[in-house]
Parts: C-alpha cells; structure tokens; sequence
C-alpha cells in the first residue's frame, strides 16, 4: 500500500486588493487636520504620493487591512507644514489608482 504524501502546498490564488471609497474627512486648518479614508477589499499594501506641480513632496507606502482605514494627514506630513499651493494626493492599492486634490 502506498500513502499519500503531498509533496507540493497548494497555496489559494491571490485575490487583488481592490481600493474604493477614497476620501478625505475633517477639517484643514484645525489642530488634528484632515484625515483620509479609504476602504480595501483584502490586506494589502497603499501607496500615497503627494505631488506638487509634477513634482513628488512626500511618498510613503503603508499597510492596510481589509475594510475601512483612516491615516492623519498630519502624521503623513510628520508635522511640516505645506507652502499654499495646490496639491495632488494619489493613492494607489491593487491596480486601481485614485487622486485627490487638495489646496494647502
């Protein structure tokens, strides 16, 4: 008789995280500032990216888990302060990329 031995783990297919209702909530100019939400469909890593006339400012990738997330604006900028410019924050997760503008 010979026993069955797996010689290979299947691993399940990886889903694509897929990145939805992106938005920021509160207000600018306040101590705690605006934050941003924005909802995936699996644990995934986020790109945020904030440009300034063609120009990256800031770009740090992050760890999202499935469902709603919220990231302070403020810890983003880590306490700088934006010269008054119009601004272009994208956030991109799975193959979807959304972007926001924001006037500082």
């Amino acid at each position: 008789s010979t026993k069955n031995t797996l010689t290979h783990s299947r691993r399940a297919p990886a889903r694509r995280a897929r990145l939805s209702h992106v938005a920021l909530a509160g207000r600018r100019g306040t101590r705690r500032g605006q934050t941003l939400v924005f909802t995936v469909s699996a644990r995934t890593r986020v790109r945020l990216t904030l440009a300034r006339a063609d120009r990256n400012v800031f770009r740090l990738t992050l760890s999202a888990h499935q469902g709603q997330n919220h990231f302070s604006l403020t810890s983003f900028l880590r306490g700088r302060h934006l010269a008054p410019e119009h601004y272009v924050l994208t956030v991109r997760a799975g193959n979807r990329t959304v972007r926001l503008k924001l006037t500082a």
